[in-house]
């Protein structure tokens, strides 16, 4: 056994004795603690770094399928300095939600103008909104950052790299009803329908896109979590739905039909004989319901967007929006305006 000399002893009780008085206690967390935040921050000021554009470059995060990102991507492209000057991190659902928040924290991107994922007040209720609003908008895509560290938190802001407005009015209607809507159609294939489809549209498919890490996660969450069964309960993705969402587009695209047949273009809202920031936004947010060849170019692949690879359901709606004048100028704007 082994044996503490009697001197060795008390001065060992001594010692730690005063490790344990109370003034002594408290200062050794505050220590610990401040050397954790410490560390925490210099982490995060690293991470941060390591993540800035280049100079005069952008750094897109997104989900590569969404309609609104697809509307930051192409005010990206119409960037008048250099339409390639950015540089996009892609994400599969249910992963993103674990690293979108530190990009948002970090670069200040918590403020938003739009309606932020699965809400609307046109479109009923469901489970998804009783999320806390700023969980959602941690959260929420697309969001850019600026190579000095400028955000822009939702879709809207994004249109002033493409030096184009949109009016207030115009812009309610495109974020509260058709975007949502949309959203409720798509994503209601792309959850149900043609899971493969879902899948081929994901980043990191095959290692040379890299980040192929990322599907594997997601494969993961799928299996631990259902994250696609999950998301479409809170999205409320059902045939009651998306037959309801499918009426509310046709009644935007008829509101569009009145402005086309006075105006070559929708401008910024109230029509003009030039592209303006309407013309994108509609065209972006509208463009899974019309399906033009080079929606979501060079990130979703071309072969995907043929009605063979949707559901007879989706077909038959987008037969009733091809004879409207509108759909016409979703594939003009995507032909000659969508670089």
């Amino acid at each position: 056994m082994l044996s503490v000399p009697v001197q060795d002893s008390a001065e060992f009780l001594h010692l730690f004795s005063l490790g344990c008085r109370p003034s002594v206690v408290p200062m050794s967390l505050s220590l610990a603690l401040g050397t954790f935040l410490a560390t925490l921050t210099g982490s995060l000021l690293i991470f941060r770094r390591l993540f800035l554009p280049a100079p005069g470059r952008f750094l897109l995060i997104s989900l590569p399928y969404s309609h609104f990102v697809e509307l930051a991507r192409w005010s990206l492209k119409l960037n008048p300095n250099d339409e390639s000057a950015y540089d996009e991190i892609k994400f599969p659902i249910g992963p993103h939600s674990l690293f979108v928040p530190i990009f948002r924290l970090l670069f200040g991107g918590t403020d938003d103008s739009s309606s932020l994922p699965g809400y609307s007040s046109s479109v009923p209720f469901s489970l998804w909104q009783l999320q806390p609003r700023f969980l959602r908008k941690l959260m929420g895509l697309p969001f850019t950052v600026d190579s000095n560290g400028k955000s822009y938190s939702d879709s809207w802001s994004h249109l002033e790299i493409a030096n184009l407005t949109i009016e207030d009015d115009f812009k309610f209607l495109l974020d509260d009803i058709l975007g949502p809507a949309v959203r409720q159609v798509a994503y209601n294939e792309i959850f149900a329908s043609n899971m493969q489809f879902y899948r081929e549209i994901q980043p990191g498919v095959t290692p040379q896109r890299g980040m192929w890490f990322l599907m594997f996660i997601h494969d993961i969450f799928e299996k631990l979590f259902k994250v696609t069964s999950v998301m479409r309960s809170l999205m409320a993705l059902n045939d009651e739905q998306v037959s309801m969402s499918s009426e509310r587009i046709i009644e935007v695209f008829q509101k569009c039909n009145e402005i086309l047949a006075r105006h070559q273009y929708l401008g910024s809202g109230s029509g003009s004989d030039t592209f303006g920031g309407a013309d994108l936004a509609f065209s972006a947010l509208a463009a899974w319901a019309v399906l033009p060849p080079n929606l979501g170019d060079p990130e979703i692949p071309s072969h995907l967007l043929k009605e063979k690879h949707f559901g007879p359901k989706f077909v038959a709606f987008r037969s009733r929006l091809r004879s409207h004048k509108a759909f016409q100028h979703v594939l003009h704007c995507y032909k000659i305006h969508r670089p």
